[in-house]
């Protein structure tokens, strides 16, 4: 009796053991993995011309650029570009099944959460608004001091959840690194900071990405990748409806890690 259990306990020992590696040669085309990582963003946004004919009406009352330093960084600032930075930090929970004989092709599905934050860099008005104050004689300073934030540059955030989905190429997904491309897309919802009460967003983002995994063994893998994509966002308030576009891509690095089964 004692003989037949050890038999037994080896014969399932030798089965427990070879499965893994039957599973990662045939049968291991499911992954799902946890990505985060953050994004950076750059674009100018020039005068236009209702603002430039609004600046030049309200300046006729202060003095010439010649005899005023203040003025003149003033007219340079209301006639260039203001430079826009904006910054991302993003998370994924993503699931991905391979195809074909040689899993050279992903079907990716998954959730993101990312956070945007959009502030001016540079031209930002804060010259423009030195030179209102100066017009107002000593009592800027009184102004200054209970409103300090007027020569600060607020930022402008949202937050945008979709459901995600795309396509992978794998150049070699059973090897140790294993690269791929691919491209994606996602649709959800979106929140505003600041919005008016009772508005409705919506939002649609698409891009491309290259990335790597690393297989510590046949089962766990790190993720490493860069992406850009670019979002539009559909808004619906009491004030009307509109829609917001982001002007340029948003570069992006993530790192996450996963499981085969």
């Amino acid at each position: 009796m004692r003989k037949n259990k050890s038999t037994l306990f080896a014969v399932l020992l030798t089965l427990f053991a070879t499965i893994p590696g039957s599973l990662a040669a045939d049968e291991m085309r499911n992954s799902f993995s946890i990505i985060g990582g953050a994004g950076f963003y750059e674009y100018r946004v020039h005068p236009d011309p209702a603002s430039v004919f609004f600046y030049e009406m309200a300046a006729v009352s202060f003095p010439s650029a010649a005899s005023n330093p203040l003025r003149l960084l003033s007219d340079m600032e209301a006639y260039s570009p203001m430079t826009i930075e904006g910054k991302q930090g993003l998370g994924r929970l993503q699931y991905e099944h391979l195809f074909l004989d040689s899993k050279s092709l992903g079907l990716t599905a998954g959730l993101s959460y990312a956070g945007y934050s959009e502030k001016c860099v540079e031209n930002c008005g804060t010259y423009t608004r030195l030179l209102f104050l100066q017009s107002m004689g000593p009592s800027s300073v009184t102004i200054l001091m209970f409103n300090p934030g007027m020569l600060q540059e607020s930022s402008a955030d949202f937050t945008l959840t979709t459901l995600d989905v795309g396509l992978n190429y794998h150049f070699s997904a059973d090897s140790m690194i294993a690269p791929y491309v691919g491209v994606g897309a996602g649709l959800g919802t979106c929140s505003i900071s600041g919005a008016e009460s009772g508005t409705l967003c919506t939002g649609v983002k698409y891009g491309a990405r290259l990335g790597t995994r690393i297989n510590f063994s046949q089962r766990v893998f790190m993720t490493l990748q860069t992406e850009i994509d670019r979002v539009e966002l559909s808004i619906a308030g009491p004030s009307g409806f509109g829609k917001a576009v982001q002007p340029v891509p948003s570069k992006q690095i993530l790192a996450g890690i996963g499981f085969n089964f």
